[in-house]
C-alpha cells in the first residue's frame, strides 16, 4: 500500500525514511486535493506543524474522512493533544506523537497500520506488476522498448459492413481515415497517441502517473459529443464503442508493436468488442478506482468479464 506524507519538514521526511519501506511519497501540504484526487488504496498522514493543517484542520479532516478509499493519520510534533481521540472519532488510522517521533519509525509499524485498516479491494489496482513504472504525466519519460502503465483506449466504428454496402470499398476506407482524423483531433489535447489500428478499430495510449485520468477525460468528451459531432462529410452516419482500461505494456512506436505481447490490451480488446456491444463506453474496474467519486452517479455496473465487473457510461444521449 502506498503511504502519503503531506509535509514541508526535513525531519518529518527523515522520521518515515528511516523505516525503509519503499512505497513512501512526500507532497506539499497545500496540495492535499489535488494528490488525493486521483489516488485510491493509501494511508495518507498529515503534518500538524504544516500551516495549511495548523489553520483549517477540521476541514481537511472532514475531507479525508469522506473518502472510503483512503486511511488517514496524524503526525504531531507539539505537546501531545488533550484529546488525541479526537481525531480517531474522525476515523483516523494511527497517531504519531513528540514521543514516538523521537524513537523513530519502523517498518512493523506501517504495516501493522495496513493490516489493521484493510481499505476495500475495489479501490486497489491489482490487474498488473506494480514493480512496471507509470508513464508519468505526459511523454517525455516514455522510451521505445521499456513496459510502462499506460490508460488505454479502444474505439471501434459499429455497422462498417452496412457503411461499405453504401459507400463500397473505397469510400468507407476513406470513412474511416476521416473517423480518425475526427478522433485525433480530440485526442491530442490529452496526449492520447493513436498506437494500434487494425480495420474499423484502433487503440490510444495515455500516459498515466498515478494520480491523472486524462484518457476518461478524452473519452468522455468524444463520447458526449459523439450524437452531434460530424467525422465524415457523408451523409452516411453510424455508431461507435469505447473502452477503457489500465494496464501494463511494451511501448514502442506506431507501425512496430506487431510483436507485442500485453495481457492488458487483451483485456481491453475482448472488453471492448463483447458480443452485441455497440453504442457504449465501458471501463474496467481498474479505471473506476481512479475515476472522481463525482462520477461515480453516471456510471452503472454491468456483467463480470474475465474475473472483474465492468462499468457502462450511461447512455444519456
Amino acid at each position: 500500500m502506498r503511504y502519503l506524507i503531506f509535509t514541508d519538514r526535513e525531519p518529518i521526511r527523515h522520521f518515515f525514511l528511516a523505516s525503509g519501506y519503499e512505497k513512501l511519497e512526500f507532497h506539499p501540504p497545500e496540495n492535499l486535493r489535488d494528490i488525493c484526487r486521483g489516488i485510491r488504496g493509501a494511508v495518507v498522514y498529515l503534518d500538524l506543524e504544516s500551516r495549511p493543517f495548523e489553520e483549517d484542520l477540521d476541514h481537511h479532516l472532514s475531507y479525508l474522512k469522506h473518502r472510503p478509499d483512503l486511511r488517514f493519520a496524524i503526525v504531531d510534533n507539539h505537546s501531545p493533544a488533550e484529546d488525541p481521540a479526537f481525531f480517531f472519532h474522525y476515523g483516523a488510522v494511527d497517531y504519531i506523537s513528540p514521543i514516538m517521533l523521537e524513537q523513530g519509525m519502523s517498518r512493523e509499524r506501517l504495516e501493522q497500520v495496513q493490516r489493521l485498516n484493510p481499505i476495500d479491494r475495489r479501490y486497489i489496482n491489482t490487474s498488473y506488476d506494480k514493480s512496471v513504472p507509470y508513464s508519468g504525466v505526459n511523454w517525455d519519460q516514455v522510451e521505445e522498448g521499456r513496459e510502462y502503465i499506460f490508460a488505454m483506449l479502444y474505439v471501434g466504428l459499429d455497422d462498417m459492413m452496412r457503411v461499405q454496402e453504401i459507400l463500397g470499398q473505397e469510400g468507407a476506407e476513406r470513412f474511416n481515415r476521416e473517423f480518425r482524423t475526427w478522433l485525433d483531433e480530440h485526442m491530442d489535447a490529452w496526449y492520447g497517441y493513436q498506437w494500434l489500428w487494425n480495420g474499423w478499430g484502433g487503440v490510444y495510449l495515455f500516459p498515466f502517473d498515478g494520480q491523472n485520468m486524462f484518457a476518461m477525460e478524452a473519452a468522455m468528451e468524444c463520447y458526449l459529443n459523439r450524437r452531434i459531432s460530424r467525422f465524415s462529410k457523408y451523409e452516411v452516419r453510424t455508431t461507435f464503442r469505447m473502452g477503457l482500461h489500465l494496464g501494463a505494456t511494451e511501448f514502442r512506436h506506431r507501425g512496430h508493436t506487431g510483436n507485442i505481447v500485453s495481457d492488458s490490451l487483451n483485456t481491453l480488446f475482448h472488453m471492448s468488442c463483447r458480443e452485441n456491444s455497440r453504442d457504449e463506453m465501458v471501463l474496467s474496474e481498474e479505471v473506476r478506482s481512479h475515476v472522481p467519486p463525482s462520477l461515480y452517479p453516471y456510471l452503472e455496473r454491468g456483467e463480470k468479464f474475465e474475473g472483474r465487473f465492468i462499468y457502462r457510461i450511461k447512455n444519456c444521449l
